[in-house]
């Protein structure tokens, strides 16, 4: 019953996204409407995640789950500032107290996967080389695009110094972000076959959503603050799409969690 609820509501979520960003439902309050769900959405992946933080109890991947629980609460609060910065008060919300908590993120998200990893124990030689160096190809893709555009083209005179260090610092959280999503595909190669693989699919899925739309934003940073519909629309798509991905593979994680405890209560 409470998975049904539970897939009701992502589902509610996934209409409103089409409905208010590409539909244009709404009409003058179209534009309110969009803010209520953006800033929104991250606090259901907030919840999903202490959800099943709170369920794990005292496992090996309990520290995994309250880093992300924290990297998804930061990210909450800044969304959050981003819309009051830009929807209410009307100013520019970059550089602002915003970027700070989303730079928070991204150490929490590396705490909680460095922990799963070394909690897991993980055999790196059982990787096969052809798999390996195919990771390693896509990744140097990936970086050259953050490099470049974040960091090569990230500089502009006409901005702060304090814009332009917080614009380089993305691009750095980017590499970062890079790397978990390498890290996490390890992680889902160490569980196939278990349950807790479509856990670290999910969570590779939104680490990737979320690089997306972070380059895309580097690249069309202009048109983005400029209000240009189809750059919002994809860009705030593909942010919200990595929230309901985290909130997933949560639910995921919780499922396997009252399977297990199912299973402990048979026995």
């Amino acid at each position: 019953m409470k998975r049904s609820l539970s897939n009701l509501l992502l589902g509610a979520i996934v209409l409103l996204l089409i409905g208010l960003y590409w539909l244009r439902l709404g009409g003058d309050a179209n534009e309110t409407l969009r803010s209520a769900l953006y800033a929104g959405i991250p606090w259901v992946a907030v919840g999903s995640v202490g959800a099943a933080l709170l369920a794990y109890g005292r496992g090996t991947l309990r520290p995994t789950l309250a880093c992300l629980a924290l990297a998804l609460l930061s990210y909450a609060v800044a969304e959050g500032l981003w819309v009051w910065y830009q929807s209410v008060l009307h100013v520019d919300p970059f550089p602002s107290l915003a970027d700070l908590f989303y730079m928070l993120a991204y150490p929490l998200f590396f705490a909680a996967i460095v922990s799963a990893i070394w909690r897991a124990r993980v055999n790196w030689k059982r990787i096969h080389s052809a798999t390996r160096f195919l990771l390693v190809v896509v990744a140097a893709l990936v970086a050259f695009l953050v490099a470049y555009f974040g960091i090569y083209r990230g500089y502009h005179p006409e901005l702060s110094t304090i814009a332009n260090v917080v614009s380089i610092g993305y691009s750095g959280a980017d590499l970062v972000l890079l790397i978990l999503c390498l890290a996490v595909l390890v992680l889902a190669w160490e569980y196939r076959g278990g349950r807790l693989m479509e856990f670290w699919l999910l969570l590779f899925a939104a680490f990737s959503l979320t690089l997306m739309a972070d380059i895309g934003f580097s690249i069309e940073n202009a048109p983005y603050i400029a209000g240009d519909v189809l750059t919002v629309n994809v860009l705030d798509s593909l942010w919200i799409l990595s929230y309901l991905s985290y909130a997933i593979a949560a639910q995921r994680m919780l499922a396997y969690i009252h399977a297990a405890q199912r299973k402990l209560a048979v026995t």
